[in-house]
This record gives structure tokens, C-alpha cells and sequence, in this order.
């Protein structure tokens, strides 16, 4: 049976994620979201940076499953009263690669 993470494990998880993501944004000078987009499609596997990209890939799913286990555990009073652009997430630094996740 696999372990079920805690809301802690969760937070955790997702601080280490963005402060991973933060670094490769600015050692290569794109957001999370624009490199997993271009990395998706093959177009930065010039195999230079082969190590770096694979991390970042890595931390961007991470952070990814870690928001949707995240929002899964946040009940919801009424889907009327809640955007359909709204998403809740934890406390964290207002650097991160998400523009939606603010605090």
C-alpha cells in the first residue's frame, strides 16, 4: 500500500520544488511553465544541458502532482462562490513560478 503524504510532507515537498525551479529560472532566464512547454515538444534537449533540464523537468511534475494533492485536500463550500481560475495553495514565497499561486 503507498504511503499517504501528509499535508506537511506536501508543503515540504513544494518549498523544495520552488526553490529548485527558482534556481534553474534564473541560471537560464525562462519561467517553469515556458521551459516545460518547450522541453515537452524536444525543442532544449541539445544534450548540453541534458542534467539540468531533466532536473527541472522533474521539479516542475513534482511541484505539479504536489499542488493537485494539495488542492484535493482543500474543501470546497460552493463551486459558486470560487473563480474557475482560483487555486489554493500553501503558504510560500511570492517568487514562484505559478503567477495563480501568490501569497
Amino acid at each position: 500500500m503507498p504511503h499517504k503524504l501528509t499535508i506537511s510532507e506536501i508543503i515540504d515537498d513544494l518549498r523544495v520544488a520552488d526553490e529548485a525551479l527558482r534556481r534553474f529560472e534564473r541560471l537560464y532566464g525562462l519561467s517553469s511553465d515556458q521551459f516545460f512547454e518547450l522541453y515537452s515538444q524536444g525543442l532544449l534537449d541539445d544534450g548540453e544541458h541534458l542534467l539540468d533540464f531533466s532536473q527541472w523537468a522533474g521539479f516542475y511534475k513534482l511541484r505539479q502532482r504536489r499542488l493537485s494533492t494539495f488542492n484535493s485536500l482543500i474543501p470546497t463550500t460552493s463551486t459558486s462562490s470560487r473563480t474557475s481560475n482560483t487555486t489554493a495553495c500553501p503558504r510560500r514565497n511570492s517568487h514562484s513560478a505559478n503567477p495563480t499561486c501568490r501569497s
